[in-house]
């Protein structure tokens, strides 16, 4: 029962960690490599579910459903391997980084080749009379290609790191799964009838998510709080734009139909002669008058927001 509940276990983990990335399935389109990261987690999920499954059967030591659920426990692990690679791939958002793409298809293929044939020729696995499931060889050539695999993965994605500016968190945060999996895989050749894979995956996905995902949606919300600045802030005079101040406004209005504000009075400016000094010297005449009418204004409402409404009017709210 220790093997199934280590399984049960990483999937509770799993769905708590990453409860928010659920949460927003129909909103995957949020930054690059997102979705992809869903349908590698869900992989990892079945994958613990036939695994924990599995605990269970071999300790019951019932033969036919233990065949059945070790192949599904195969498949979805295949499908693990393969996804990685593409969420790998999207993430880092770089064509050179296809051979991940391509190794972790490859494998998958490998693997699920194995485990076509296992059903005439025991080369994975076999179940004796007992009930008892019994590792064979191309099981522990397929845990050397996978450890291989993902410490390759890690070297490259350490080593291009360097030349990443933008990535390079990205790439230390993969490399450092891809070696914990390579790790956790070649544990499992030594101790077969132990959750090394699943342990692996516990660690692993947790470190994803933490460093990868959670880093991406900081620089998103930065990004979305830079865009709003500059829509907030007039380009020209570098004080509040219409729309700070319809929103200003706005919230003015709730605050005396509540009763809850208190006296405030309200200023407009209108420069005299905006578009004759834009026909006649031109609009960078124009732009230096509204910088310089905005000074004026800043002098004498000093701490005070301005807002610029219009291209020659602004307003002050005291």
């Amino acid at each position: 029962m220790i093997y199934a509940l280590v399984s049960f276990i990483a999937i509770f983990v799993h769905i708590i960690v990453n409860i928010d990335v659920f949460l927003n399935i129909r909103k995957q389109s949020r930054f690059s490599g997102d979705k992809h990261y869903l349908f590698f987690l869900i992989a990892v999920i079945l994958f613990h579910c036939f695994d924990g499954a599995w605990g269970i059967l071999q300790e019951k030591r019932l033969g036919l459903p233990l065949t059945y659920v070790s192949n599904f426990a195969y498949i979805m692990l295949s499908a693990a391997l393969f996804l990685f690679g593409l969420f790998v791939y999207h993430h880092l958002g770089d064509k050179k980084d296809r051979g991940v793409l391509y190794t972790g298809a490859i494998v998958c293929a490998i693997q699920i080749t194995l485990v076509v044939l296992n059903f005439f020729q025991p080369l994975l696995f076999e179940i004796n009379e007992n009930g008892e499931y019994v590792v064979q060889v191309a099981r522990y050539v397929m845990c050397g290609i996978q450890s291989i695999m993902f410490l390759v993965i890690a070297i490259y994605v350490w080593y291009t790191s360097a030349f990443r500016k933008s990535s390079k968190r990205k790439c230390l945060t993969i490399g450092l799964y891809s070696f914990l999996m390579a790790v956790a895989i070649a544990l499992q050749a030594i101790y077969p009838i132990q959750p090394m894979y699943s342990i692996g995956f516990l660690f692993g996905v947790c470190a994803l998510h933490a460093f990868v995902i959670e880093d991406e949606r900081r620089t998103q919300k930065n990004e979305l709080d830079q865009a709003k600045i500059k829509v907030l802030i007039d380009p020209i005079t570098g004080v509040y734009s219409k729309h700070a101040y319809v929103d200003y406004e706005a919230e003015i209005d709730n605050q005396i139909n509540n009763n809850i504000m208190g006296p405030f009075a309200v200023a407009v400016f209108d420069l005299n002669e905006l578009k004759h000094t834009n026909d006649t010297l031109g609009h960078e005449a124009g732009d230096e008058y509204i910088i310089q009418a905005t000074k004026i204004i800043a002098k004498y409402f000093p701490g005070i927001n301005i807002y610029r409404i219009g291209g020659d009017e602004f307003t002050v709210i005291i």
